[in-house]
């Protein structure tokens, strides 16, 4: 410690010292004859004299310097080294590691935290693993259908039809393998009609027409939803929801022959449900 202070003093007279000389020979700087140059070249010419003259008296300086310090080089270098040293392993301490290689997750890890996102409403970061997940599994439907959650949620009604419309066309297509030939409209129309008379109610396809139909509903096309829950229950024939959403659309889109058909079948099934009689009364106002 003491050997730092002794060099620290030497250090600062000699930095006093080369102040002091410098301020010593600005009046020889001053005294220069440059009235005899161009007045254009005065100004260039003085600056690089007072240039000249202190580089040269500053060497002289750092070379008294460099007399005094060098026994002590080694030292302070293993000084400033040991510091820098200290430093580091600090940083390294309290520093959070970074990993360069990206951590890799299973598909079901995916599924795992989508699901918790969604579960915070957290749905931007919830569709970006879901469609990590479609970028691995082009035909996983349950990522296809969390979408369709998210985008109902979010009022995103457009991308909301179009994943149950494809979820829809993939459950078909899937129990008809025979029907991937089928692309235009009116040929795939004519495979779901045959799909729907031989699936039961257990299937998955049930819940794509009544979501389809619900976002139809949203979007106020009532004749697309009233197709969609028409569809819905020539899979399950005496769901209460289904049929009262039926007659409700039927009532709206002046369908007075479909309403009553499907109020007696709902009154058949279904006597003691509580909207029977606000249906029946509505059936009474139709033209």
């Amino acid at each position: 410690m003491l050997v730092i202070i002794l060099l620290a003093a030497i250090i600062a007279f000699c930095l006093g010292y080369a102040v002091y000389f410098f301020i010593q020979k600005i009046p020889a700087i001053h005294s220069l004859d440059i009235d005899s140059l161009p007045q254009e070249k005065k100004i260039a010419a003085k600056a690089k004299i007072i240039e000249a003259k202190f580089w040269r008296d500053s060497q002289k300086w750092r070379d008294s310097l460099n007399k005094v310090l060098l026994p002590h080089k080694d030292y302070l270098s293993g000084r400033i080294k040991r510091f820098s040293e200290t430093v580091m392993a600090i940083e390294n301490k309290y520093q959070p590691q970074v990993k360069i290689a990206p951590v890799v997750r299973t598909t079901g890890e995916l599924f795992a935290a989508a699901q918790e996102l969604i579960a915070q409403a957290d749905f931007t970061k919830a569709e970006k693993t879901l469609i990590e997940i479609i970028s691995r599994h082009k035909k996983n439907l349950r990522a296809y259908e969390l979408l369709g959650e998210i985008y109902s949620e979010t009022k995103d009604y457009d991308k909301a039809e179009e994943i149950y419309k494809y979820l829809i066309k993939a459950q078909i297509l899937g129990e008809k393998k025979s029907a991937k030939k089928f692309v235009k409209s009116e040929e795939l129309a004519a495979v779901e009609a045959d799909a729907l008379s031989g699936l039961t109610a257990d299937n998955k396809l049930v819940a794509y027409y009544s979501d389809l139909a619900g976002i139809y509903e949203l979007k106020e096309k009532n004749d697309k939803a009233l197709d969609a829950y028409l569809k819905a229950l020539a899979l399950e024939p005496n769901n209460p929801k289904y049929l009262d959403r039926v007659i409700n659309l039927s009532i709206k889109l002046g369908d007075k022959g479909l309403a009553k058909k499907t109020y007696r079948w709902l009154q058949k099934i279904n006597p003691e449900n509580g909207k029977l009689s606000d249906l029946a009364a509505a059936l009474e106002k139709m033209k």
